[in-house]
This record gives C-alpha cells, sequence and structure tokens, in this order.
C-alpha cells in the first residue's frame, strides 16, 4: 500500500466539442447529482474517472493526456494506477514534477486511496485500470464515469464489447473513445473509423462523436513525461484531447469556476 504518495507527492513513490457523451440520466443514479452531493458535504474531490479496456488501447495515454488538460484546466488531480505495466505511474516518473500526483495499489485498495485523495483536497481522480474486461466491474463500482478508449480494430472491437455488456449490467455512466484513429478524410471518418462506429451501434449514444487520431505528437509528448497540450499546445493532437475533456467535463457537470479549455 502505497497511499503516502498522494500526501507527500511523486517524489516518495519508490514501491471543440463539450456535448455530453454518456448521459447520467441513463444510469441507475445521478452522477451530476452525487458530485453536487459531495460538494454541498465539503469534499473538495469532484469525479473520479476510470479508464478500462484492452491492452493496447492506449487508456493509459489517455488518461495522462486528459490528467494534463485537467491541471491546466485549474484542478488538482491525481492519478491512481492499478495497471500492472505501471505505465502511468513511469509517466509521472519521467516528468519529474509534483503538479499530478500519481500513486499505485492493487485493485482491492482502490475505494481507500480514493478516500486518501478526498482528503489530501484531490479534485479530479483518474484510475488507471488493469488491461482486460474483467476489470469493468471494479471501474464501475468505484467511479463516477468509465471511459473505454477502443482503436478500431476487430480484436480492440471485442474486448470493447464485453466491456459494455458488464458496464450495462451495472447501469454505470460510460463513454467509448475511438483511440487511434486514422486520419480523417475529407469526406468524413477512414473506413476503418467508420466500420468502428457500425459495429458499436447499439451503444452509438455512448460512442465520442469525435476521435482520437493517432499521431507521432502523442508518443514523443508520453516519451518525455509531458502531456501533447504542453508539448504542441496549438497541434491538431493537443485540440481533439481539449474537446475529449470539455466533453467528459459537460457529461459529469463539474462543479468549478473554471473554464473549458479553449
Amino acid at each position: 500500500m502505497i497511499a503516502s504518495q498522494f500526501e507527500s507527492g511523486p517524489k516518495i513513490a519508490t514501491s471543440s466539442d463539450a456535448t455530453a457523451i454518456a448521459s447520467p440520466a441513463s444510469s441507475g443514479s445521478s452522477v451530476s447529482g452525487r458530485l453536487r452531493s459531495a460538494a454541498m458535504n465539503g469534499s473538495s474531490l469532484q469525479a473520479t474517472i476510470a479508464f478500462v479496456g484492452k491492452g493496447g488501447s492506449g487508456k493509459s495515454t489517455t488518461l495522462t493526456n486528459l490528467a494534463v488538460i485537467a491541471a491546466q484546466a485549474g484542478y488538482t488531480v491525481g492519478i491512481i494506477d492499478c495497471d500492472p505495466q505501471r505505465s502511468s505511474f513511469e509517466w509521472q516518473r519521467v516528468r519529474n514534477r509534483t503538479d499530478i500526483r500519481v500513486c499505485r495499489c492493487g485493485e482491492s485498495e482502490i475505494e481507500q486511496n480514493i478516500a486518501l485523495a478526498r482528503r489530501c483536497g484531490i479534485e479530479i481522480v483518474l484510475i488507471d485500470m488493469p488491461p482486460g474486461a474483467r476489470h469493468a466491474l471494479a471501474a464501475a463500482r468505484c467511479a463516477d464515469l468509465v471511459i473505454v478508449p477502443t482503436r478500431p480494430t476487430l480484436f480492440d472491437l471485442r474486448v470493447t464489447h464485453s466491456i459494455v455488456q458488464l458496464l450495462r449490467s451495472t447501469q454505470a455512466a460510460y463513454a467509448i473513445i475511438i483511440n487511434a484513429a486514422p486520419p480523417r478524410r475529407r469526406d468524413g471518418d477512414a473506413p476503418a473509423v467508420r466500420e468502428a462506429r457500425e459495429a458499436l451501434a447499439p451503444v452509438a449514444r455512448r460512442v465520442w462523436p469525435r476521435q482520437i487520431t493517432h499521431r507521432l505528437a502523442v508518443v514523443y509528448a508520453t516519451l518525455s513525461g509531458a502531456g501533447v497540450a504542453e508539448a504542441e499546445p496549438a497541434g491538431v493532437a493537443a485540440q481533439e484531447y481539449a474537446a475529449l475533456w470539455n466533453a467528459l467535463s459537460a457529461d459529469l457537470n463539474l462543479i468549478a469556476g473554471v473554464q473549458n479549455v479553449p
């Protein structure tokens, strides 16, 4: 258990589209209602967002880029890394800054680390789940919103289908993000993305209408422990992640005088 990482910062850790995409109204409980209740009870924690998907789907890259944008928007951000590959944790070690705190723990310790984050004044908690569909239920239990990144490939879509079946059984709020996609064409989505959207048609209202495109700028930013919004703030990749953050903010009805990212 390395919960002290949230309290002391990461150096101690040695062991534009703002359209809502996962309507809380369709869930068993209201996401925005829970967040408002937390605020009224004096908690600084505004949202917990879990990322679950097939290995290699880009969930850690999506998470770290959104963490940077959330921090730029004025939120205090913490990451709970439950992935055995420790991608988010290692990203922070390369980053070597204390602006985004990261702790790593087992899946059974998520709840107590969320409670610790609340005590430490963290406002946005992002949870990097282990890869695979079987972790979707744990993500649904601990998060206000579950993000499911998927590449537009057969293998990714099969795992995404299994994840969606589990999330639907819990009535969890979730959103599917088409990630590492081929660039859009003049006439719209690339064929692979178009086919992925067709495969996801039964849950189309949970699929973000935009995409995160595969770009080397994202790869290079990650290697340096940065977000693409820091490395190339005026670039198209940064704009895509900013649009995704704005959509999630709309979904979660985030409370604070923080503006959407341009």
